[in-house]
């Protein structure tokens, strides 16, 4: 159990410490375009990776809130009160004496 719980500390720390250009995942267009500009559309293209970046986190964020907040509604205390409430009223309100007469009257009319 250690050791694996050690491999996988190994394997965190070696890729935080390896060089930033293994993470790159670009094509090799976007690449050459971004070499060849200017500083202004490199800056321009840094900011549009941040505005990119932030709504699904944001997003993300909103519904693990919900999610947090919802997380005891079926375990409060007006739940278990409905609950009890249901358990102790076992006893039908119709009986087969009511669906006697309802039969009664029904042939009746016929």
């Amino acid at each position: 159990m250690t050791s694996s719980c050690m491999r996988a500390a190994a394997a965190v720390v070696a890729a935080a410490l390896s060089p930033s250009a293994l993470f790159a995942q670009g094509c090799a267009m976007c690449y050459q375009t971004a070499a060849g500009s200017g500083a202004q559309f490199i800056q321009a293209l840094r900011h549009g990776i941040l505005i990119m970046f932030f709504p699904p986190i944001l997003i993300m964020a909103a519904i693990f809130y919900a999610a947090y907040r919802k997380r005891n509604q079926f375990n409060s205390v007006d739940g278990a009160a409905s609950e009890v409430a249901l358990e102790e009223d076992l006893s039908p309100d119709w009986t087969f004496g009511d669906e006697a007469e309802l039969r009664r009257l029904i042939e009746n009319e016929s």
